[in-house]
């Protein structure tokens, strides 16, 4: 006991200096205060423990009562904060490790979606640019076939241009206006009868027929030598022309009887009846040999155009010249086309970009 009283004691004189009023020594301890060390200012009048019992330092049992107060009450406090304090710190700790955790998740998720975000704006990149060189070649394409078909179309212009003048160097006249439904060649005996030589329908309904399909281009009634030529122009794709032939001649074949039926020679014998299909491709192909085509069992013999050109009513030279004529005259109407829609084209993709 002497011993510990020993070890309080030098403690105490190495601060004796009160914590309130550091100028003062500590000479007391306060009874109802807890024994808390104070000095005569904190007993003072003004002080902290102004009337409160006190004794002094160097009382034995005071020093006693100190330790075992600090013993059975400060020191489990100060156990039981430690203690808290842990609690809260491992708390605090994993409250930071959630969050450590939850922002590497969160910032994890978010680079994902960026590289996704970047992914699909690649492939819209990627996308655009394909359909911008789709388009640029498809223009580069539209561009060259107009450039060769107009090229052309003025090469074949000017070909036409040619043969008309010499047309006109060879005093050929028309006397009749080809717009006309109906042209008759006529011719009058002495006494001034009339006589009708030939007649041309030219795009004429004939409502007599039954058939729907009454309505050729062309229909040339030779009364003279008793003929009659149904004639059908038609400029389809290239790859269709033997098609399009075989169409033409089922078409039409009704006229064969329509006709037969109707007009007879003096003899009350019928006139004969030609189909004539004139055939070219948009791009001046034609059909260059003789074959059959057949159609839901129907089978039709397919004739090239020299021969269906040699059927008109025109002299060897006229037929020569209609055979060179109409593969270039397709290939002019579909320059015309062509030059007219890239027009239009060109018109509503600049509306369109407006």
């Amino acid at each position: 006991m002497t011993s510990n009283q020993n070890t309080i004691n030098n403690n105490i004189d190495n601060n004796k200096m009160c914590t309130i009023h550091p100028n003062r020594d500590i000479v007391f301890f306060c009874l109802d205060c807890k024994l808390i060390p104070c000095c005569i200012e904190c007993t003072s009048s003004k002080g902290e423990h102004h009337g409160h019992r006190t004794d002094t330092l160097e009382s034995t049992s005071n020093i006693i009562s100190l330790m075992n107060n600090f013993k059975d009450d400060i020191y489990q406090k100060v156990i039981e904060r430690i203690d808290s304090n842990k609690t809260i710190l491992k708390q605090s700790n994993d409250k930071y490790n959630e969050i450590q955790s939850q922002f590497n998740n969160n910032n994890n998720s978010l680079k994902k979606e960026i590289k996704k975000i970047h992914d699909i704006i690649s492939i819209i990149e990627l996308d655009i640019k394909k359909q911008l060189e789709t388009t640029f070649e498809n223009n580069t394409l539209i561009n060259t076939i107009i450039t060769s078909s107009i090229n052309n179309g003025n090469q074949i212009l000017s070909t036409i241009v040619n043969n008309e003048n010499e047309n006109e160097n060879e005093n050929i006249t028309l006397n009749t206006n080809l717009l006309e439904p109906e042209i008759k060649y006529t011719q009058t005996d002495t006494n001034g009868k009339i006589t009708i030589k030939v007649k041309i329908n030219v795009d004429m309904n004939f409502k007599n027929s039954t058939s729907t399909n009454n309505k050729p281009d062309i229909v040339v009634f030779d009364y003279v030598a008793k003929l009659i030529r149904v004639i059908d122009v038609c400029v389809p794709y290239d790859r269709n022309i033997i098609k399009r032939q075989w169409e033409k001649i089922d078409k039409y074949s009704y006229f064969i009887n329509y006709f037969k039926n109707q007009y007879k020679d003096e003899n009350d014998k019928s006139f004969d009846v030609q189909i004539v299909p004139i055939i070219t491709g948009a791009f001046g192909s034609i059909i260059s040999s003789n074959t059959t085509h057949t159609i839901n069992n129907v089978t039709h013999p397919i004739r090239t155009l020299k021969e269906c050109v040699y059927q008109l009513p025109l002299s060897i030279t006229e037929r020569e010249r209609l055979i060179k004529k109409v593969p270039r005259l397709a290939i002019t109407g579909t320059s015309l086309l062509l030059n007219a829609w890239s027009q239009h084209h060109l018109i509503s993709k600049t509306n369109n970009n407006n």
